[in-house]
């Protein structure tokens, strides 16, 4: 069980120590220049767990630095995992979808992600992909038509669009505002944001 020196110092204190410290060996992991040999030394209960200290560097990256680049669309490669940033990246999204859509679209925006997930599993598509277009399908629906023909023409969209009703139209705009706005490069999220209806 893998533990930082700040939450080693307060070890005995975490619920259901006594079991946990049966079940599992700790590995303190000290940064440079971090020491728990006084606080080990100095109380019994470390006698009583098994464990190890693991030194290792100090290695610049926090919380903070990464939503900050994904808040920023820069790179968060190598800082974690790709399911972990897969996850960041959609959650970062959602939190953009919740701001514009009114309340009522965001919840039916939140069913078709599940929809859409569980039918990427039935056909072996990809979910991540899927449950993607679904959360940002909708973002333009709120737009107004004049921004929507302003996109049109300012994203070299098919002049064609111009002529359509706004309830077709925010799917081919979305397109365009989805990598805009998110960062979504991603072609078959956003042909799948353009077909949409």
């Amino acid at each position: 069980f893998v533990v930082g020196t700040d939450r080693a110092k307060d070890l005995k204190k975490w619920y259901n120590i006594e079991e946990l410290s049966k079940l599992v060996t700790f590995i303190f992991t000290a940064r440079n220049g971090e020491s728990l040999e006084e606080i080990i030394a100095s109380d019994e209960f470390y006698k009583t767990i098994s464990y190890e200290i693991m030194i290792s560097p100090i290695i610049e990256i926090s919380s903070s630095l990464i939503r900050d680049n994904i808040k920023n669309n820069k790179s968060i490669n190598y800082m974690v995992t790709d399911e972990c940033k897969v996850y960041m990246e959609f959650q970062e999204i959602q939190n953009k979808v919740k701001e514009i859509l009114p309340q009522k679209r965001y919840e039916h925006t939140l069913r078709v992600v599940e929809v859409a997930k569980n039918l990427a599993e039935i056909h072996g598509a990809n979910v991540e992909r899927a449950a993607l277009a679904a959360l940002v399908h909708d973002v333009c629906k709120p737009m107004d038509e004049v921004l929507m023909k302003k996109y049109v023409i300012l994203h070299n969209l098919d002049v064609k669009l111009l002529d359509y009703p706004v309830e077709v139209l925010h799917g081919p705009v979305g397109s365009a505002y989805i990598e805009e706005a998110f960062g979504i490069a991603d072609e078959e999220v956003k042909l799948a944001v353009a077909n949409h209806t």
